[in-house]
């Protein structure tokens, strides 16, 4: 018979450890702490050339319509999570994942909403007589990546807790 480590919990162990919480678990919690901290990065980028001159501005996902709610959802995904896996009798719910889920989804659409939809900056006055580029940040690019890898990731468990419950 294998021997059990000392430091490893029972499948369904009514305490909270880190190791009773799966690996993929933690990685939904931290995309969703990342969407947050991304959101006050580059997301939206303006450029104007006056007369060979360039001036650029930058501006976070708060500024625009959908880059908060983007990172609105996945903050709040991840937390419901967070919160669910410090109840044992949440912690292998599908409710609980679907709930998850579905923030996710919200969140990828809203970030992908945010392509389309990039917010006036400050330089409008000039736009009547020079040209203005806008366009999309770093934070903005790293926060589709990992909004699309926490709903990758909760769809994947999702599937496989309402295939084992």
């Amino acid at each position: 018979m294998a021997s059990r480590s000392a430091h490893a919990a029972p499948r369904h162990s009514r305490e909270v450890t880190l190791t009773a919480v799966g690996r993929l678990d933690w990685l939904i919690v931290l995309c969703g702490m990342g969407a947050l901290l991304l959101s006050f990065g580059t997301y939206y980028s303006y450029t104007l050339d006056v007369v060979s001159v360039i001036h650029r501005y930058t501006t976070d996902a708060w500024n625009g319509t959908y880059g908060w709610l983007a990172a609105f959802f996945a903050i709040a995904a991840s937390a419901i999570l967070g919160c669910g896996l410090m109840v044992p009798s949440l912690r292998r719910s599908v409710a609980l994942r679907g709930v998850v889920l579905g923030l996710y989804l919200l969140a990828l659409v809203s970030v992908v909403s945010a392509f389309f939809t990039v917010p006036k900056g400050s330089l409008d006055s000039y736009i009547v007589f020079f040209a203005q580029e806008h366009g999309h940040g770093y934070a903005y690019w790293f926060s589709l990546l990992v909004i699309a890898l926490g709903a990758t990731l909760s769809t994947v468990q999702f599937l496989h807790f309402r295939a084992h419950n």
